[in-house]
């Protein structure tokens, strides 16, 4: 059986700091998964700025199951309609040296992963990522500029098969200089089935 995030975990040649940095990465998305579930509660466009360090996902075992950990992160937010903003704590990263001997958690790989997926889940959700910067306030303010200007766009789709399946969605326009933010897309999943008798009574409230 392929090894799972237990094992990843408890891998023993892991060192003290290597294992919070990994319990750390797996407490994040399940953190932006239930706080996904609450904000669906919530109507409207939601903007959730994610100020940490704890993104990259890793190389070896236990990354199939991170990138789905991801994966389930990511469509929890665009179900609820949130953009993700996630901005990197450790500011500045600058040059990258390697120490002699097992190299530690600041190597290329690392830092690189690390906003790697931060552009993915931002990009996915239709947020931006900010990272390599000292000036996180500037940042988080961006982040909440981006929500005094909006627009919301409906459609219906083309097909009525409802597969659960991944529906890209693309938004372009003609404005020069203008740069527009916005999911990737969405899953085909069917309607919730409601009964008849819950069904009038919603549609007979006032």
């Amino acid at each position: 059986a392929r090894p799972g995030i237990a094992s990843w975990l408890l891998d023993p040649g892991l060192s003290s700091a290597e294992f919070f940095q990994r319990r750390r990465i797996t407490d994040t998305f399940t953190a932006i998964e239930e706080l996904a579930t609450h904000l669906e509660g919530i109507g409207g466009r939601k903007n959730v700025i994610w100020v940490s360090e704890a993104f990259a996902v890793p190389v070896g075992v236990g990354r199939q199951e991170m990138l789905e950990r991801m994966r389930r992160a990511t469509r929890a937010l665009s179900h609820a309609q949130a953009a993700l903003y996630p901005v990197d704590a450790r500011g500045l990263v600058g040059a990258i040296s390697f120490a002699s001997g097992k190299p530690s958690l600041t190597t290329f790989g690392t830092v690189r992963g690390n906003i790697e997926s931060m552009e993915i889940v931002a990009e996915e959700t239709g947020g931006r990522a900010f990272a390599n910067t000292n000036a996180l306030d500037r940042s988080i303010w961006s982040a909440v500029d981006d929500a005094r200007f909006t627009y919301v766009l409906g459609y219906y789709p083309s097909s009525a098969f409802f597969d659960r399946g991944f529906r890209k969605i693309d938004v372009n326009v003609t404005r020069k200089k203008a740069s527009v933010r916005h999911r990737a897309g969405y899953h085909a999943s069917p309607p919730p089935a409601q009964d008849t008798p819950a069904r009038d009574a919603r549609f007979a409230r006032p």
